[in-house]
């Protein structure tokens, strides 16, 4: 099921895909989220 495993967001893992959950990008993603947050006016 690719798109479900590598496309669809999911609400309850942090609207992150779940082949980001297993591949270990959540960390990253975050962290790219809240510098994105920070910088916004």
């Amino acid at each position: 099921m690719p798109t479900y495993n590598h496309v669809r967001y999911h609400e309850s893992i942090d609207n992150l895909t779940q082949a980001d959950v297993y591949f270990g990008r959540a960390e990253a993603i975050a962290n790219r989220r809240l510098q994105h947050r920070l910088q916004a006016p």
